[in-house]
């Protein structure tokens, strides 16, 4: 069913029938040599709603609405995808340094905090109350 529900994925990939009928068929990805900037492609197996021109217009990771389109560095013949500046560092190795100063969640990382409990408290095996 589309769109996938999983906004750890990309825009595009959450628009694509196969990985929606991946999903239904209970797997994680959609198995094809597929994916985007990150992967130096351009969505080469991509199947759904999405036309060429409307890829070009809207962010290849949220789908905002943005005025700026790239091509995949490297690929001769391939389709423009719109990107906005909020996510413009998952295009390329170009912009590494970009990538590290925007913030976290921006980057796709998601900050953690670990806590240690005791054991005995975990299992409910604190001391009894007198």
């Amino acid at each position: 069913m589309l769109p996938v529900n999983d906004p750890s994925m990309a825009f595009v990939c959450r628009m694509c029938e196969r990985l929606a009928e991946a999903r239904d068929a209970g797997r994680d990805t959609c198995g094809q040599n597929c994916g985007g900037p990150m992967k130096g492609k351009h969505y080469p197996r991509y199947k759904g709603p999405l036309t060429p021109g409307y890829m070009a217009s809207h962010c290849f990771i949220c789908g905002d609405p943005t005025p700026i389109s790239m091509k995949v560095e490297g690929l001769i013949d391939g389709r423009d995808l719109g990107v906005c500046k909020r996510h413009i560092i998952h295009f390329g190795a170009k912009f590494e340094e970009e990538k590290e100063a925007a913030p976290l969640e921006d980057r796709g990382v998601v900050e953690t905090k670990k806590v240690k409990i005791p054991l005995e408290e975990m299992l409910g095996l604190g001391k009894e109350d007198e």
